[in-house]
């Protein structure tokens, strides 16, 4: 409270346990928890739940007295942030932004009871990819949990695998030895790197938190002290954390213990899962359960879910015991997909089928939330507002903090972005997947470039201009917000040129046409040098920079070393 009043205003602030009655009062918590509240109040005061929230104003004989309150500390909180709110300040998921017009002071006509129509708002986070929240320290995992909690997100989930390094068991006289990030690939980003400026002096791309890890047992410390790092910010600022995993999936090493032929290795995994359901199935399963929760003491909740999907339900406990069912909600692209992806008005669609298909709320299931701050925005309204809609959203954040017209540009840049990825998700869902092949499968092919690749990109080429549009419309330090979309959707255009002229190389050499072979390969290597040059100048998180590093291995050095034999 004091740190928003003193930013928006300047204003000298005075903090003190005895209620003064004054031109300008601020009475923070409850009637339980602030006897002055009580006594001012008295009846006056609303019934909340723990989550609801409210901002009143009190006329006195000496001024105003604004009480900023709610059924519960993080409630309380939460009315603070809304305060912020009211007067213009917006959050994004990397720093807050004050509004641009300066408002007026004054704590007079205030009268807001915030209750939330969504009761679990539940940011799930770690998965599974270099190019998402694995890769981040727990510096970034803080930054973004505090964000989070202004924006009402009550819940934290932490999704992890068998292979990944955040815990350790033993069972059948096997040990687990698997422990590793993005299954234990390696991605240099030294030497012929594109957008190596990203990487300071780093050799490697690595977590921060992971980089003097060389052991399993290293690795499994750093897992579990990032883990429980995450568990104690959570938790401090009023949110539940959830453990989610997959019992059936185990370590490979495990694989002797059970029948053969009774599991499946997933393609490219560390892991088996396990297909059986007898009792001895079920002992190296209640081992694996027994580890987490002795390893995670403080998390509230174990979510045992096998073949998690988007669209699915998930149930979590609530403090009282009952359990809330709540809805997997992609936020962003699926299947790893590291396009700027996102629909709003799909979300806001999910998002009103929750009540009719009566579910508790929402866990959400994304790669690259910077992509997504206006998503995360919508849903943060929307947990405590049954009419909001996604064009109000876009309206609500980008105006206060970028000035007026700006919304606008950015409305219609997401509404090609929507075809955009519909496109993509049509055709082929997979196509920006972070896989080994994910670009030179392409130069293999004989087919002819698809008719929808220049549709798509086209879509992401509007989509980009009209970003540029809203960023030179836009005033004030949020310009970036805006920026950084552009460059996103810059890198899908230009990744989308890398393909078509590797797809058009790999026809020329079939043809042994070397000329176009050269041509086309020079020009996919420029595009791929291009995107990733496009994320580095705007890479806000490690995340960003697995994108990087995972295309350089993938993309620009194979391509270069294809452009380098045919030029011989």
């Amino acid at each position: 409270m004091a740190t928003q009043l003193e930013e928006l205003f300047g204003a000298i602030i005075k903090r003190t346990d005895k209620y003064q009655p004054g031109p300008n009062a601020v009475l923070i918590g409850s009637p339980k928890t602030n006897p002055a509240i009580a006594k001012l109040m008295g009846k006056k005061w609303p019934k909340l739940t723990e989550q609801g929230h409210l901002l009143k104003s009190v006329k006195t004989q000496n001024g105003t007295t604004l009480v900023v309150g709610g059924g519960s500390p993080v409630a309380t909180y939460w009315a603070a942030a809304e305060l912020g709110h009211h007067f213009g300040v917006r959050r994004l998921f990397h720093a807050d932004f004050q509004p641009l017009v300066k408002p007026k002071f004054s704590l007079a006509g205030l009268d807001l009871i915030l209750e939330p129509s969504l009761k679990v708002r539940a940011w799930r986070t770690i998965g599974a990819s270099p190019a998402g929240q694995e890769s981040w320290s727990l510096a970034d995992h803080r930054l973004r949990l505090r964000q989070l909690a202004k924006l009402k997100f009550n819940q934290v989930v932490l999704a992890f695998h068998a292979w990944q390094p955040f815990v350790h068991f033993e069972h059948g006289g096997i040990k687990k030895e698997t422990g590793v990030l993005w299954h234990g690939r390696t991605f240099r980003v030294d030497g012929e790197t594109a957008g190596r400026a990203a990487f300071g002096r780093d050799r490697v791309f690595a977590n921060p938190d992971f980089k003097d890890a060389k052991t399993y047992q290293q690795r499994v410390e750093a897992g579990v002290r990032l883990a429980r790092g995450i568990i104690a910010e959570a938790r401090s600022l009023g949110m539940r954390v959830a453990i989610e995993f997959d019992p059936r999936e185990l370590p490979g090493e495990f694989a002797p213990l059970l029948p053969k032929g009774k599991f499946v290795e997933p393609k490219g995994s560390l892991s088996v899962r396990n297909k059986l359901a007898d009792a001895k199935s079920k002992a190296i399963e209640q081992a694996q359960i027994a580890a987490y929760r002795e390893t995670y003491p403080n998390a509230d909740a174990f979510i045992l879910r096998p073949g998690n999907r988007a669209g699915k339900s998930v149930v979590i406990k609530g403090r009282d015991g009952k359990a809330l069912k709540c809805l997997l909600l992609e936020i962003g692209n699926g299947r790893g997909n590291v396009l700027p992806q996102f629909d709003l008005g799909r979300l806001h669609q999910s998002v009103q089928q929750l009540g009719k298909k009566h579910r508790d709320g929402f866990v959400t299931s994304c790669q690259l939330p910077d992509d997504l701050n206006t998503s995360v925005y919508y849903l943060s309204r929307a947990g405590f507002d049954g009419d909001m809609t996604h064009a109000k959203a876009v309206d609500g954040l980008v105006t206060p903090i970028s000035g007026a017209g700006v919304g606008e540009r950015i409305a219609i840049g997401f509404e090609h972005l929507a075809k955009a990825g519909a496109l993509v998700d049509k055709h082929d869902p997979t196509f920006a997947t972070l896989r080994s092949e994910v670009i030179m499968r392409h130069y293999a092919m004989k087919e002819p470039v698809p008719e929808w690749w220049a549709e798509a990109k086209g879509g992401f080429a509007m989509a980009m201009n009209e970003m540029y549009r809203a960023n030179t419309r836009a005033r004030g330090g949020a310009r970036e917000y805006s920026l950084y979309l552009a460059k996103r959707f810059e890198f899908a255009l230009h990744y989308f040129t890398c393909l078509e002229s590797t797809r058009l190389a790999g026809i020329a050499k079939a043809k042994k046409d070397k000329a176009g072979q050269l041509e086309n390969l020079d020009k996919a290597v420029e595009a791929m040098h291009n995107a990733l040059g496009a994320m580095a100048d705007v890479d806000r998180n490690n995340g960003d920079r697995g994108v990087i590093a995972v295309l350089n291995e993938y993309g620009f050095r194979p391509l270069l070393k294809e452009l380098e034999k045919a030029d011989q």
